[in-house]
């Protein structure tokens, strides 16, 4: 066996899917076996992995042991001469696997080798190659002079921006995502550490291939996509927390006593800096809606206070207390911003029904507070209407102008509605890219597609003018003289003219109108149109051809995406570290969007306040006996529980546990395993809050029977 690739998989299982599809191809004429570590997904990647790829080794955890471990339960298994550890967020060019073991054939000294990586926006990724990250080099890094001089042998050392990407070169640390190594090193050196749940492990093991004594190099003669950040969130705070543990861990391995602390010292105050700005930044980015709204709201509701009270209420001698505008706007302002939240008034894209709906929804939650105030505190429910219209009309403007001057596309694309697409294939393979965005309701505007063969995309405008030209110069001969005149060549060429015209009307019939030229034009055709996004089909193209269209347009086109071959959704992503865009004709789990899960977490929080606060009133006794543990309610206060579950099932997102099932109310002695599912699937692909406020309802229901 000359090659064992081992991928370790966590919830990405389309981008597992295509790298999968390309080492299909890349691993033609190697003796190889691929291995696959699953680390408890919870999702349909095992059962994608066994209809599709039955070749591959499977390793199926129960649960999440990390990166390090899952790869190590792989070599182990493993059998072959050189060993690579690839992630399932990469699409491999044909040659790329061919190119690097020939690499290390010629240079035995090499322990391990990494490649030259593109994100998806055919940016290049400077962390293909890194020196260790000693004390110094790391406060370059962390006090930003390393970006400052990125080439500067002194202050860029960490992603050695003074060694050329085009070129080959000895470097120190490999990285994890595309690392191969010879079995024999691995056997004198050891495997990865598994003190490292996640980060560093690629930069010990690195470390101690050199300590060895043998070379780390660094690839470039073929370029692989690294789409990054699939399989973790890298502005969340536990990816800091990990980040910094697996820091310390070496630096405590490596380092003297003296460099270890210096180095933890400035990774703890470096990091905890870039993580907080990050997060700022994040959360900035997210509250700057609904804190212009609440500004909004409330200066208009302010204004309309005092118009009301001046012209409306004048005869009566309304004036509206300090306590009003102090505290009874401020609390109608953020029943609406809440209720704006939970529409999905903040989600992109901008739509206006959400808003509407928001805003409808928070004036009646104002006119039931209303009704609990004391009636010293009531004032005219006129108003709450008034502001109600008004803020309907300001809102909707405010949104409308961040939506289209938020910076989010090029400026001159900013007020369109619906991206512009573009594809790039065979006739074939466009038809069945627009039959899957259709299948799955994507908006978008047609351009056309290019293809890499010529054919007929419209009427030649000159064939047409020389026909007319042609027939011009005969019928003024004609004129000129007599029909004895006419010679047999006139007549030939009129016939030929004739011919050639009635060619063209057919050609103008049958012609494809979408066929917008050769894909040699794409760049200036994609420039012309203003393409807001390229798919690019695996059908027609190579993964190499496709990863070289990405590199060379990725700074033109706002998002490229890809059509893999053969498969039944389309992905790609614009940034390394948010997760990718998936158009997909399998049914999605809406509850594993991060806003429904946000939206059942503030549910789990609200009910359960709500069951504490109102069980005096009502009588504990009356609840349902699922509801009556008090732990078990601070528990789901806690975030340990939910309210609303049910248990784990194969194939479906793993849930927390939950004091209410959602299937318990169709009796577990009535209904089978099937039905259970179904009643699980279901509640995973159609989430949302009503769900689970119908479940409780239920439950109490039940009870009362």
């Amino acid at each position: 066996m000359k090659l064992s690739v081992v991928l370790v998989n966590y919830k990405v299982p389309l981008f597992l899917h295509q790298a999968l599809l390309s080492l299909r191809h890349a691993l033609q004429g190697i003796e190889a076996e691929v291995w696959v570590v699953d680390n408890a997904s919870g999702d349909n990647s095992i059962d994608r992995i066994r209809q599709y790829f039955p070749e591959v080794r499977l390793i199926a955890n129960t649960e999440n042991v990390g990166f390090s471990r899952a790869n190590n339960q792989a070599m182990r298994e493993s059998s072959a001469e050189y060993i690579l550890l690839l992630n399932p967020d990469t699409l491999l060019p044909e040659d790329s696997i061919h190119r690097s073991l020939e690499f290390m054939n010629r240079h035995p000294q090499a322990g391990g080798l990494g490649i030259r990586m593109l994100d998806g926006s055919g940016r290049f990724l400077p962390e293909s190659k890194r020196d260790l990250p000693t004390p110094l080099v790391a406060l370059w890094k962390l006090i930003g002079l390393s970006t400052i001089f990125p080439r500067s042998r002194r202050f860029g050392r960490y992603h050695l921006g003074y060694l050329s990407a085009q070129q080959n070169h000895p470097v120190h640390v490999l990285c994890g995502a595309f690392m191969l190594m010879r079995r024999s090193v691995l056997q004198e050196v050891g495997l990865l550490d598994e003190r490292y749940f996640m980060y560093g492990e690629d930069i010990d093991l690195s470390h101690r291939i050199r300590l060895a004594g043998y070379e780390n190099w660094y690839f470039s003669e073929t370029s692989i996509l690294h789409y990054k950040g699939e399989s973790t969130q890298k502005q969340s705070m536990r990816y800091v927390r990990l980040f910094y543990q697996a820091m310390a861990l070496f630096a405590h391995q490596h380092f003297s006593p003296q460099g270890a602390r210096l180095l933890g010292w400035l990774l703890y105050v470096g990091i905890g800096i870039r993580a907080l700005a990050a997060l700022s930044r994040r959360w900035s980015r997210r509250a700057l809606h609904p804190v212009l709204d609440a500004a909004l709201l409330y200066g208009v509701m302010v204004g309309l206070t005092h118009w009301w009270q001046t012209y409306i209420k004048a005869d009566e001698g309304v004036v509206y207390p300090p306590i009003f505008l102090q505290w009874i706007l401020p609390c109608y302002v953020l029943l609406w911003i809440g209720a704006l939240y939970l529409s999905g008034a903040y989600e992109r894209p901008y739509r206006s029904g959400r808003l509407v709906g928001g805003l409808l929804a928070g004036s009646i939650a104002i006119a039931g507070l209303y009704a609990f105030l004391p009636v010293d505190l009531r004032f005219s429910r006129g108003l709450i209407l008034a502001g109600t219209l008004c803020n309907l009309l300001f809102a909707a403007g405010l949104h409308g102008f961040l939506e289209r001057f938020s910076g989010h596309t090029k400026l001159r694309r900013s007020h369109r509605r619906l991206p512009h697409l573009l594809i790039a294939g065979d006739k074939a393979a466009v038809d069945r890219t627009r039959t899957l965005l259709q299948a799955v309701s994507v908006p978008h505007h047609y351009l056309g597609y290019v293809s890499p063969t010529a054919q007929p995309f419209s009427p030649s405008v000159e064939n047409i003018l020389n026909s007319h030209n042609s027939l011009g110069k005969i019928q003024a001969s004609r004129n000129k003289t007599s029909e004895e005149a006419w010679t047999e060549e006139a007549r030939t060429e009129e016939a030929r003219t004739e011919e050639a015209r009635t060619e063209e009307a057919r050609r103008c019939e049958s012609v494809d109108h979408d066929y917008l030229g050769s894909d040699l034009q794409l760049r200036a055709i994609c420039d012309a149109l203003e393409a807001d996004e390229l798919i690019l089909c695996g059908d027609t193209y190579t993964n190499k051809q496709m990863i070289n269209w990405i590199e060379a347009l990725g700074s033109m086109v706002p998002s490229i995406k890809i059509l893999p071959e053969g498969a039944d959704f389309i992905m790609g992503s614009s940034s390394v570290d948010h997760p990718g865009t998936i158009y997909s004709s399998h049914p999605e789990m809406r509850i594993t969007r991060a806003e429904q899960q946000r939206k059942k977490r503030l549910f789990d929080l609200l009910a359960a306040l709500a069951l504490l606060f109102f069980w005096p009133l009502v009588g504990w006794w009356r609840y349902p006996q699922t509801l009556r543990s008090i732990p078990s309610l601070w528990g789901v206060l806690a975030g340990r529980l939910s309210l609303i579950s049910f248990p784990h099932t194969d194939h479906l997102p793993k849930m927390k546990a939950g004091l209410i099932s959602i299937d318990s109310k169709g009796g577990d002695g009535h209904i089978g395993a099937p039905v259970h599912y179904r009643l699980r699937s279901d509640y995973c692909r159609h989430y949302s809050i009503g769900l689970d406020l119908s479940r409780l309802i239920s439950e109490f229901r039940t009870k009362t029977k």
